[in-house]
């Protein structure tokens, strides 16, 4: 009712991890509120060079495109970067950012991990070892046939997961690779070859040939590297050499 009586020129913000609460979808249809996905809240190069300039830091137009690179334009890993370097001058961006991703991995591991069902965790622990995935893809690499729907429920209730399509995703790189990272402590080195075999199933068996070769390349396997290229040489003469 507060926000339905609000004056057309005022405006409230509202940010959260949770879902948009059911009392907003009307405000929404109408035109009297909207909703910014995550990607919008990504800092651009712009934006990061003013951040800095609050901070009373200036930085030269290279380092500030190798920040927004490296840290995907994340807001809150910038302004600790720009925290760090308000306080130590002399050091360089590229000496801190290190030491920045090194806190921000512990603190996702021991801070924001634990809560999330067991379910959840164990999906996140199995797909961080790609760079991205695909419905279909989570379901056969985790073995959990609830992968889509798990895979869901973080995007919509955190920040960890982009959406890049209908149904494919990514971490975001600093939360995939302490969730990796993590995994490499809690699995055998065995567990995570067998996810890379499955996926390289997975895609050899879909035809994305030059996916499986990647994961195959993971587990030494040249041997059916030499088979899949073989393969894809008789399959698609016309394209055979320059896959």
């Amino acid at each position: 009712v507060f926000l339905a009586a609000l004056p057309r020129k005022q405006r409230i913000v509202m940010a959260g991890r949770e879902k948009r609460p059911m009392e907003l979808r009307a405000l929404i249809m109408t035109g009297a509120a909207e909703i910014l996905e995550k990607d919008f809240v990504m800092f651009t190069e712009e934006e990061t060079e003013q951040l800095f300039l609050e901070y009373g830091v200036e930085l030269a137009p290279r380092d500030i495109a190798w920040l927004v690179e490296v840290t995907w334009g994340t807001p809150f890993v910038l302004q600790a970067v720009a925290r760090k370097k308000e306080k130590c001058p002399e050091r360089s961006v590229q000496a801190i950012v290190p030491e920045v991703f090194d806190n921000i991995e512990k603190l996702l591991i021991s801070d924001i991990l634990p809560a999330f069902s067991e379910e959840e965790k164990e999906l996140m622990f199995k797909l961080s070892p790609f760079d991205s995935f695909e419905d279909e893809m989570a379901r056969e690499v985790t073995g959990l046939i609830n992968a889509p729907a798990l895979i869901r429920g973080i995007n919509e209730r955190s920040y960890l997961i982009f959406q890049q399509s209908r149904d494919g995703y990514r971490f975001v790189p600093i939360v995939r690779k302490a969730l990796f990272k993590e995994m490499k402590n809690l699995y055998p080195g065995e567990f995570i070859d067998g996810l890379y075999e499955r996926a390289a199933r997975y895609y050899e068996q879909n035809g994305l040939i030059s996916r499986a070769i990647y994961f195959y390349k993971e587990l030494k396997n040249i041997q059916k590297i030499r088979e899949l290229l073989l393969e894809d040489t008789y399959m698609r003469p016309a394209d055979g050499d320059s896959v």
